[in-house]
């Protein structure tokens, strides 16, 4: 990325910002009015021919301005953008929705992700930690048949998965009691579902478990209970997507994104791509990996537990989304959510 003087980067700025507030190619006689310079239309014009050329902007039709490219709104966020800051109210409002939920971890994803699109007016999506991750206080079993079973994982602080499944063999409420006290006091407490599963199946493996009904029962039982399923997108504010100008008036390119939203497969190959990643990401529209995404651009940040990204907090919107007003808030979204999991 090419280093620009101090004219073309107060230019550039000043388009791009420009092009976020009105949805439409910005000419030489705006930048006139907005910029600091003592420059005339024809001086701008030639700025931006250049700005042109280097690929920061392009020109739709022969006689209007220009709009930012991918490239213009990489070098704006990397070299240009200044970051807002959160007020104390939008802090609070996001805080306290989250709090109401203390111990549904879903619902509790589901509700931050409601208030944070509604907050920035653009779709938000939450990668929920894979259940491996969550450190277990207690195991619970609930006889909803004579093989239908309901498990009730509560973590540290509270946060409690619950799943559904069929066990091969006729049992009774009393049986599964008896096998929820073996596994808490044996083996549960303190330790990730992940971490769990992994002594179950190497206690399996040792020489009690052929003798000890009970302890074999349990261990079988309590390693079907904690099979890791896969991990959990939440998406709300996905209609927000057609209050913006640049897909309603292209009824192709909304019905795509529309599709896409609905298929969770695709938004996780979308947010999980920098998984990896350490602190912010943020992707441009033709950096995208997936093609009904190259007109959008994603932030995201991952939300922690220890040393381990276990979830990622992202917004999906159009390119010219205003970078500097939603990257606070998406950061201290994750930074909220890291703190729930830490305990739990």
């Amino acid at each position: 990325m090419n280093r620009l003087d101090r004219r073309e980067d107060i230019i550039l700025k000043a388009i791009v910002e420009e092009y976020v507030r009105v949805v439409g190619p910005v000419g030489s006689r705006t930048i006139t009015k907005k910029i600091p310079l003592n420059l005339s239309s024809a001086s701008i014009r030639n700025v931006m021919s250049d700005l042109e050329d280097m690929g920061y902007l392009y020109q739709p039709h022969t006689s209007s301005g220009r709009v930012p490219t991918t490239a213009g709104f990489r070098y704006y966020v990397e070299r240009l953008m200044e970051l807002k800051y959160l007020k104390k109210e939008e802090m609070d409002t996001i805080s306290d929705k989250v709090d109401q939920f203390k111990t549904d971890m879903i619902e509790m994803l589901i509700e931050t992700s409601r208030i944070l699109s509604d907050s920035i007016q653009h779709a938000c999506l939450i990668l929920a930690p894979g259940p491996g991750h969550l450190v277990l206080r207690h195991i619970g079993f609930v006889l909803l048949s004579r093989r239908r079973i309901l498990v009730l994982l509560v973590g540290k602080s509270g946060l409690v998965q619950n799943r559904v499944f069929d066990h091969d063999e006729d049992i009774s409420q009393d049986e599964l009691d008896r096998i929820s006290h073996y596994l808490n006091q044996e083996i549960v407490e303190n330790r990730t579902i992940e971490e769990t599963r992994k002594i179950i199946m190497k206690e399996l493996r040792r020489e009690k478990a052929r003798y000890n009904r009970l302890v074999k029962k349990a261990l079988n039982l309590g390693d079907k209970a904690l099979e890791i399923s896969e991990a959990k997108v939440i998406v709300e504010g996905q209609s927000k997507i057609l209050d913006q100008p640049e897909f309603a008036e292209n009824l192709g390119k909304l019905k795509q994104v529309i599709t896409s939203f609905e298929q969770k497969a695709t938004l996780l190959k979308l947010i999980d791509n920098t998984m990896s990643s350490e602190g912010l990401q943020i992707t441009i529209g033709a950096e995208n990996p997936l093609d009904e995404f190259k007109d959008m651009s994603v932030i995201s940040a991952g939300y922690r537990r220890s040393d381990s990204t276990i979830g990622k907090v992202g917004v999906i919107g159009p390119m010219r989304m205003d970078y500097g007003a939603i990257i606070p808030f998406v950061e201290f979204t994750a930074s909220l959510l890291s703190g729930k999991f830490e305990d739990n």
